[in-house]
């Protein structure tokens, strides 16, 4: 597919000269690098097919974002549609996932000219195979000081390969998130500069007010569901690709094991029906009171409200709002313990968000499979550091794990992965290469990871399931 903005190549210039003129473009090539990202992503979700038939608005499907207000706490954005969607691929098919990149343009470009040379991806920045694939999982601005380029290639790749390069929410991309951010550095005194998409922009182009190009963040899937048909159960074998955790509101079920859905709309959650249902397994009783407990000792915190969605009179409607302000979605902002005989859900009282453990974790998954369809895994990245908190019984040490793992921490027998960032705290760029097979115990992960100082990545290769 044509673009409709320049971009150099990664091929035919160095890797110093291909930044320099990246660094180069300017706030019009970004402006409408956005726009044409915007334009092709509601024409493809415009011709998907949609569960239920429940489909976005025409507004949303024809990128018309004159009323995007950032402004507003309420209601950020009249045109959002929560989505996720699902995709059953070839067997033998490759999906290469990255972890946060957050402004780090340096190790992107990195990997993307080692996948060239492995012949992945051409010097057009396409991929090279029918059976090849791109999962970015989300938080691609703020931290770093590049997120206007980061943004740039990755608006280029999409383009390059509709349909088979897929951009994930994080919980960075909400407008009103870069602009509490961006205030929040303000109020403490600090120099606003790079550290912030928006304080990017005002150093780079003089841009001082909340652009409306942040409306391309709302046509982001919130997971991506990818996996293959086993040729002799004819059940579909998939994996969670998404930015942080579980969303307990959320039944994947249907999507799954629809034969022509590829898109479901998610327009209500109902975290207390979920949670119900535990309490009616027996032998999960231990699960159900850990929870009534955590949640109860959240009243009267600054998490009460929080707490209340998982409640008799929490379930959550997106026909009015998605600040997060109000409402943060599990798939966005959920974490994960990092030990076998860790308690099934706490909360983080610092982070505002929820933990599970390995076994409400497990039990979440098979039924979300249901009888038609098995949810194997979940991919994600978020989790970058460690929470040790005695009154909520917290106790997570993934940053260590990351660390430990170069930069990707398996956990419960594959269950579970956590990429790290591109470096800036786990201190390895690192990428993993997803094998799928039509049977589950034939998939692999492969891990690749180096030294921001080394030449050369170095790779790890184990079965993506099961006991190593």
């Amino acid at each position: 597919m044509s673009n409709d903005y320049p971009l150099p190549s990664i091929v035919k210039n160095s890797k110093d000269d291909f930044l320099q003129k990246l660094k180069n473009l300017s706030y019009e090539s970004l402006e409408e690098a956005t726009k044409a990202f915007v334009r092709q992503s509601g024409l493809r979700l415009k011709a998907g097919n949609w569960l239920f038939d429940e489909r976005p608005g025409e507004a949303f499907c024809q990128g018309d974002v004159g009323d995007f207000k950032i402004l507003e706490e309420q209601k950020v954005s009249s045109l959002f549609t929560p989505y996720v969607e699902k995709h059953l691929i070839p067997s033998g098919s490759k999906v290469i996932v990255f972890g946060d990149l957050h402004g780090d343009i340096e190790s992107f470009v990195t990997i993307l000219q080692h996948l060239q040379r492995e012949g992945y991806i051409d010097d057009e920045y396409q991929l090279t195979s029918d059976d090849y694939y791109i999962v970015f999982i989300g938080d691609y601005t703020n931290r770093g000081p590049f997120s206007v380029e980061v943004m740039m290639l990755l608006f280029h790749l999409y383009s390059c390969n509709i349909g088979k390069v897929f951009l994930l929410r994080g919980n960075h991309e909400y407008a009103i998130c870069n602009r509490f951010m961006y205030q929040r550095f303000q109020e403490e005194g600090r120099e606003v500069g790079q550290e912030t998409l928006l304080g990017e922009l005002a150093s780079k182009f003089d841009l001082y007010y909340f652009p409306d190009l942040l409306y391309w963040y709302d046509y982001l899937p919130l997971a991506c569901y990818l996996g293959c048909v086993d040729e002799e159960t004819g059940k579909n074998n998939m994996i969670q690709f998404c930015h942080a955790g579980l969303e307990v509101g959320y039944n994947p079920e249907s999507l799954l094991v629809s034969e022509e859905a590829r898109f479901q709309k998610i327009t209500k959650l109902n975290r207390y029906n979920a949670l119900q249902k535990i309490k009616n397994e027996k032998e999960l009783e231990h699960l159900y009171k850990n929870i009534k407990e955590v949640l109860g000792s959240l009243e009267g915190t600054d998490m009460q409200k929080l707490a209340h969605t998982y409640g008799k009179q929490g379930g959550i409607d997106f026909n009015d709002s998605h600040s997060p302000l109000r409402f943060k979605f599990g798939m966005q902002w959920n974490n994960f313990f990092t030990e076998d005989d860790d308690a099934g859900f706490t909360a983080s009282l610092q982070k505002k968000n929820m933990y599970f453990g390995r076994e409400i974790t497990e039990y979440f998954l098979k039924k979300w499979g249901g009888p038609k369809a098995n949810l194997l895994s979940i991919v994600r990245g978020h989790q970058h550091l460690n929470e040790f908190h005695d009154e909520m019984n917290l106790k997570s040490n993934m940053l260590d794990r990351i660390k430990a793992e170069k930069g990707c921490a398996r956990q419960w027998d594959g269950m579970l992965y956590t990429l790290g960032d591109m470096g800036m705290v786990t201190g390895y760029q690192s990428f993993a290469i997803v094998t799928m097979k039509s049977k589950v115990e034939k998939w692999k992960l492969e891990h690749f990871f180096k030294r921001p100082e080394e030449k050369q990545f170095t790779s790890e290769s184990y079965k993506m399931l099961g006991a190593l």
